[in-house]
């Protein structure tokens, strides 16, 4: 058995990973998934929990384990879709904060502009 294991191990592929810098392949494989995902495909397992269902209970104030039942779906599904909803109400805050700043600034630019014209004075 044990000589079996030195013959698989010694083998002409696994000797040619052994040589093969890990760090390469894992910039090529995180490459090739941007890759894909720029091109629109989805990249790892399809949800199948019911995301709306469990968003309007939580919104409810339902615990966890309530929601889970009704959802059927574990509780850890239940938490990550919380996270998963903060995590957009985070990013949606911070969107619209960078459009109300960037607003602010257009009124600004265009309160310095206006004295900085000078209208002709009617005779």
């Amino acid at each position: 058995m044990r000589n079996r294991m030195r013959e698989i191990c010694t083998s002409g592929s696994v000797r040619a990973w052994r040589g093969r810098p890990l760090l390469a392949t894992r910039k090529r494989v995180k490459n090739g998934l941007a890759n894909a995902r720029a091109k629109g495909k989805l990249i790892g397992r399809k949800k199948l929990r019911d995301s709306e269902l469990i968003r309007k209970l939580l919104k409810a104030g339902m615990s966890y384990r309530k929601i889970s039942a009704i959802a059927k779906v574990s509780h850890g599904s239940v938490s990550a879709e919380r996270a998963a909803m903060k995590k957009e109400e985070a990013a949606l805050a911070a969107k619209l904060e960078a459009e109300k700043v960037e607003q602010e600034r257009l009124v600004a630019e265009q309160k310095r502009n206006s004295k900085d014209l000078k209208f002709p004075e009617a005779a």
